[in-house]
Order: structure tokens, then C-alpha cells, then sequence
């Protein structure tokens, strides 16, 4: 995401606000937004990613279509780790 013109690293504030609700965060997977032709990598931007590059672009901002998105993965907690996270703290 970007505010102002600069990259907001969201993947961290959600990391951190899913932390703060009792999940536990276990891994980040990147994707490609991309597709392999005669074994070339070749970006596949979403609509959105490049409409969103030009109105910045119009704006004079200087930006790029960014190539890949972060999945992020996390897991509940049983009630055993949970008594004793807490019993800890």
C-alpha cells in the first residue's frame, strides 16, 4: 500500500495487530505476479496495481507496479499455550 507516495508496510502492522489479538504469526509466502513464457519470467500485475500506478503517475509521483504480494499465515493457539503465555506474563 502506499501513503503519500511511499510504501506503507502493511504486512508488518497486520503481523503485529493479529499478534495483538492472540494469533500467532508463523510464516510469510511472497508471490510472483508473474507466469513463465518460453522460460521467461513475465509480470502479471492485477488491474488494480496498474490503474493504481498510472493516477500516482498523472499526480507527478514516481512509482512502480509492484510484482509480487505477501501472504501471511497464522495460527490459533490451543488453551494450553494460551494458560501458560499468560500465566508467564
Amino acid at each position: 500500500m502506499r501513503s503519500g507516495g511511499a510504501l506503507r508496510n502493511l504486512s508488518n502492522d497486520t503481523i503485529q495487530l493479529c499478534q495483538d489479538a492472540g494469533l500467532r504469526y508463523w510464516q510469510r509466502i511472497i508471490g510472483l505476479l508473474a507466469t513463465v513464457h518460453e522460460s521467461e519470467l513475465v509480470m502479471r500485475p492485477s488491474l488494480w496495481q496498474v490503474l493504481n500506478v498510472r493516477r500516482a503517475r498523472s499526480h507527478g509521483e514516481r512509482t512502480h507496479v509492484v510484482a509480487h504480494e505477501d501472504v501471511l499465515v497464522f495460527h490459533k493457539p490451543d488453551a494450553a499455550a494460551q494458560a501458560a503465555s499468560r500465566k508467564a506474563a
